[in-house]
């Protein structure tokens, strides 16, 4: 069944693409066998986490930097269409093409006039940019704020079930939330918490850190465990960021066989990790620790590919934030060497993350750029 569920929310997501390229009068991106396989044979089922097939349409739209209001008319319009298997394109193709508001809307969302013909909707494994010979004009002018996770909030009085769903909360509580981006139950249960329940803020605060101390703890820390605690990583406040990855980064130096969980739970943290949460000398430790680890482990080993991912996640940050003057001589020209013997790898994965990492590392200064 949770197969059954995964497969499902694929179906889905390519369903978003599917009704926004519709509204759009172009021809749907995805495999409409797919669709009919997977998504309708499970329409009248949950999804993973309880969602319905109507609500992760919805969020799917949203992801493509849709309104979540014009999201759920799509997702409403989508519902009310049969359910009969293929058919149900036809009647779609039909139906929103002659569904002004929301053809107009979702044309709207995606810097395109309902009137006049455009490029495409890309494909999730093209680019965002339409190509030079059809137009230089992108589909969102601006960066779309993304939707991290989404699960069940609880009610009043209920307790949390997962860390997920603690993480969903707490990222609801941020001062950078912009509420017109919010669903209406995840807006109402903002709202009415911060009104009815003034101190759940600090309580689930609490809570994560209590979640974080249990994982330091932790002797054996497993992919389950790991992948459970990165996800606070986004909502947890510099001081408990930097705890989360001096518990990774120790971890991973310490060990003499390398805690591969541990390593992948630092790029996730990373990554995850809000915007200017991490600090520049915390950040350049741990660049000099996987240097170190890169550097002692043995070609052929697939560990490479992983610690090239935090070398490529740690870089990145850095660049973001514009961190430089990197020490030439003990770091960053040895880290160079490295990254370009790997790039001559057999392994393609590895070439790839390997050339990555380069193109990352030459955003970042040395101590002797000019």
């Amino acid at each position: 069944m949770q197969t059954e569920g995964r497969h499902a929310e694929v179906g889905c997501s390519q369903v978003a693409l599917h009704v926004a390229a519709l509204a759009l009068g172009e021809r749907c991106p995805c495999s409409l066998s797919l669709l009919n396989d997977i998504t309708f044979r499970h329409s009248r089922k949950n999804l993973t986490g309880g969602r319905t097939i109507h609500t992760a349409i919805a969020s799917s739209l949203v992801r493509l930097g849709i309104s979540p209001g014009v999201a759920q008319a799509g997702a409403d319009h989508w519902s009310t269409l049969p359910s009969s298997g293929s058919t149900r394109f036809t009647e779609t193709s039909t139906s929103i093409s002659n569904a002004a508001p929301f053809k107009e809307s979702i044309a709207n969302a995606v810097g395109t006039t309902s009137t006049t013909r455009q490029p495409s909707l890309p494909s999730p494994q093209s680019a965002i940019s339409v190509s030079a010979a059809s137009s230089s004009q992108l589909f969102f002018d601006r960066d779309v704020n993304p939707v991290p996770f989404m699960c069940p909030l609880p009610g009043p009085s209920e307790p949390l079930q997962t860390t997920r769903q603690l993480a969903y909360c707490l990222a609801l509580f941020q001062a950078s939330v912009q509420e017109d981006n919010l669903f209406p139950d995840a807006l109402e249960w903002r709202r009415s918490t911060t009104v009815n329940t003034p101190d759940e803020k600090r309580r689930l605060e609490t809570l994560s850190i209590q979640v974080i101390e249990a994982f330091a703890k932790d002797t054996m820390k497993d992919a389950v465990t790991v992948v459970e605690v990165v996800q606070l990583a986004p909502v947890l406040s510099s001081d408990h960021s930097r705890f989360l990855l001096k518990t990774f980064i120790d971890t991973v130096n310490q060990s003499e066989i390398l805690d591969l969980y541990s390593l992948k739970g630092l790029a996730k943290a990373i990554q995850g990790s809000a915007p200017g949460s991490v600090d520049s000398d915390d950040l350049v430790t741990i660049l000099r620790c996987l240097h170190k680890r890169l550097g002692s482990t043995h070609s052929a080993s697939h560990h490479n590919h992983y610690l090239l991912l935090a070398v490529s996640r740690v870089l990145d940050t850095m660049a973001d934030a514009h961190i430089g003057d990197v020490d030439r001589v003990n770091l960053h020209e040895p880290l160079t060497d490295l990254l370009r013997e790997s790039e001559s790898s057999d392994n393609p994965y590895l070439t790839f993350q390997a050339a990555y990492a380069t193109q990352a590392l030459l955003n970042v200064s040395d101590d002797e750029s000019i």
